[in-house]
């Protein structure tokens, strides 16, 4: 373990970008970032070899600890069979097994289901969706209301900004508004997909220049 390179700093300066933190503050070559390298059990040590407890489990994600050998054997006997099956519609040997296990200890009963997702987004957002949906099949597609706890953490995704009950993030998000609507288009040929590149590489470095400004401030706070 040792500091970071010079290059490996002018790479956190310019190209990374972290999520709820001042990108500002690492353009100094003297900044000493936080750089995480190893995990054992509920300790963490980072690059200078400083040693930690990792009271929050990662981001409430690790809450079995770091570096458990029966979970890398299972990863890596699971990557030699095969590194993915969409859940659009196939099934995969994994996920069966773990539903079958899940179903028997549910308080709903045996012949309960689980929706699999890769992120508490995805939960949440499934989540919501599957709540309007039940509702609308039931007859009340006016119930939309969603109630959360004030200052609770639902997640990091734009859509759930109400959700998370935290108004100053909801307000700044309001007013950069990412996506004020959406319009649909039919597939592009080939003759207009190469003029439509042609125009993207234009108005690129006007849309850098404006990524550079957000640098200095995480992106809810714009």
């Amino acid at each position: 373990m040792s500091p970071l390179t010079a290059n490996q700093q002018q790479m956190l300066a310019d190209n990374a970008w972290l999520h709820f933190c001042q990108m500002g503050n690492f353009v100094s070559t003297n900044a000493r970032p936080l750089v995480l390298v190893r995990g054992e059990g509920s300790r963490l040590w980072d690059h200078e070899g400083r040693e930690y407890l990792d009271a929050l489990s990662g981001l409430f994600t690790v809450n079995v600890g770091y570096g458990r050998h029966e979970i890398i054997d299972a990863i890596a006997q699971q990557l030699q069979s095969i590194a993915f099956v969409s859940p659009f519609g196939f099934p995969s040997l994994p996920l069966l097994e773990l539903a079958g296990k899940l179903a028997a200890i549910a308080p709903t009963g045996p012949a309960s289901r689980s929706f699999f997702v890769t992120s508490g987004s995805e939960a949440v957002e499934a989540a919501l969706k599957m709540a309007k949906a039940y509702q609308r099949k039931q007859g009340f597609p006016e119930r939309t209301k969603v109630v959360a706890r004030r200052g609770s953490y639902h997640v990091s995704r734009w859509a759930h900004s109400r959700q998370r009950a935290c108004p100053n993030i909801a307000r700044a998000l309001a007013r950069w508004c990412l996506v004020h609507a959406t319009s649909h288009h039919p597939t592009p040929t080939a003759a207009v997909t190469v003029h439509s590149v042609a125009r993207v590489r234009v108005a690129a470095p006007t849309i850098l220049k404006r990524s550079s400004n957000l640098k200095t401030q995480p992106l809810w706070q714009l």
